[in-house]
């Protein structure tokens, strides 16, 4: 099937990889990819409106916590995913107070 998609073709394999990493299974389902999501039933929202920059730092908290279990906690293995130093990951961990 074709569907049709908003953005480019960088946009849609970002958000293929974010939902890899961010599956809680190993089967992605369309519960997945939150672009597909319809709001609940009763007319509420998918989201809490938030101020940007509680919003962004919320999302990287997210992003790391998810891209660690997806690496069983492997932190050089995490850094490559995301293609940065684990120095620097280290460093994210801590100052954004990851659980790890």
């Amino acid at each position: 099937e074709a569907y049709a998609w908003p953005g480019n073709i960088r946009e849609l394999e970002h958000a293929m990889e974010r939902a890899v990493v961010l599956c809680q299974s190993d089967q992605l389902r369309q519960t997945d990819f939150p672009f597909f999501e319809t709001p609940p039933a009763g007319g509420g929202t998918l989201f809490q409106p938030r101020p940007w920059d509680e919003a962004v730092l919320e999302l990287k908290r997210q992003y790391l916590a998810n891209v660690l279990k997806y690496t069983g906690g492997a932190k050089k293995q995490a850094a490559e995913i995301l293609q940065i130093q684990p120095t620097y990951l280290s460093r994210l961990l801590k100052n954004l107070r990851v659980e790890e």
